[in-house]
């Protein structure tokens, strides 16, 4: 198998948390970072109001989402921290580049509906 099925076998086995949170990165513009807020925010608009009242569900689904690694690889790297925001994460582009994670995570959550 080749890195981009690796990955794209590894996005269909993630949670729809997971990848609502991978979305916010894909869509960040290009050489620009997402922080843990921003997917915090992500989540809480998308997912079930359930959901919304554990925040443990959510920093565990953003905690989740950065451990992600290929090959010994992290797919998200930290580039710092900001007092407001959090953890700012930025997509290693050499695994995946962001218009291509979009497009896999769209085709994932658009099959869940």
């Amino acid at each position: 198998m080749n890195q981009l099925s690796d990955i794209e076998t590894k996005l269909r086995k993630s949670t729809k948390g997971q990848l609502l949170a991978l979305k916010v990165i894909a869509n960040s513009p290009p050489n620009s970072m997402a922080t843990t807020s921003q997917m915090q925010d992500e989540l809480y608009s998308q997912v079930s109001d359930s959901m919304q009242t554990a925040d443990q569900s959510v920093g565990g689904t953003i905690s989740s989402v950065t451990r992600i690694k290929f090959n010994n690889k992290p797919l998200l790297i930290p580039m710092g921290r900001d007092d407001v925001q959090g953890v700012r994460w930025q997509l290693d582009e050499n695994l995946i580049k962001k218009d291509t994670l979009k497009q896999l995570i769209d085709e994932i959550l658009e099959a869940w509906i």
